[in-house]
């Protein structure tokens, strides 16, 4: 069986949660500590992000062209996504998420979307 079976069958026996924006699903289901899987609508390709205790803890990234797992999924996720969420029990989402892990969460965490920090002192003065 391939993860996309094992996504179906679980989606068809769990509880739908609503539609959320990228990043304020993260930020609901850290609040709420739930598990569950959040499957994106739109999009040429289908992102999967898998949440354990309120965490993403795994993901992929799934097209035409063949799927992406875990860290390497993450790093091709396009934060403007948005999201269907459906919760489950968490031995099921662990189960899920056993196949496609993230290892480097900091690709999640909304510190990517902030500016580039400057770094050195701006010059004051004519022509500077």
């Amino acid at each position: 069986m391939n993860i996309e079976n094992d996504i179906r069958n679980v989606v068809e026996h769990a509880q739908y949660a609503g539609e959320y924006e990228s990043e304020d699903l993260i930020n609901k289901m850290k609040a709420s500590g739930r598990s569950g899987l959040a499957i994106s609508i739109g999009g040429k390709d289908q992102c999967l992000l898998i949440f354990v205790d309120g965490t993403v803890e795994g993901a992929a990234l799934m097209g035409n062209e063949g799927n992406v797992y875990g860290d390497k999924a993450i790093y091709l996720y396009d934060n403007n996504l948005k999201f269907k969420i459906y919760l489950t029990e968490k031995l099921i989402t662990e189960s899920v998420a056993a196949g496609c892990r993230i290892y480097d969460k900091g690709h999640l965490q909304s510190s990517h979307l902030e500016t580039i920090p400057e770094i050195g002192d701006h010059k004051k003065g004519r022509g500077g």
